[in-house]
C-alpha cells in the first residue's frame, strides 16, 4: 500500500531511502555554498591585489 502525501505517493523504498535522497540533496547545497563563497573570496583577493598594486607596494 503506498503512502500518499498531497497527490504525491510513495512507495515502502521510496520512503526507507527518503534519508539518503535528503542527505545527498544537502550535500549538494552545501556544496554549492561552499563554492559561491570561495568564489566571493577570490574575487575579494582580485580587488585586494589591484588595490595593493595601484598603491605601488
Amino acid at each position: 500500500m503506498p503512502f500518499i502525501l498531497g497527490a504525491a505517493q510513495f512507495s515502502q523504498k521510496e520512503i526507507e531511502d527518503a534519508p539518503t535522497v535528503l542527505y545527498a540533496k544537502i550535500m549538494e547545497v552545501v556544496d554549492r555554498r561552499k563554492k559561491r563563497e570561495a568564489e566571493e573570496k577570490l574575487e575579494e583577493l582580485k580587488v585586494l591585489a589591484k588595490m595593493i598594486r595601484g598603491a605601488g607596494l
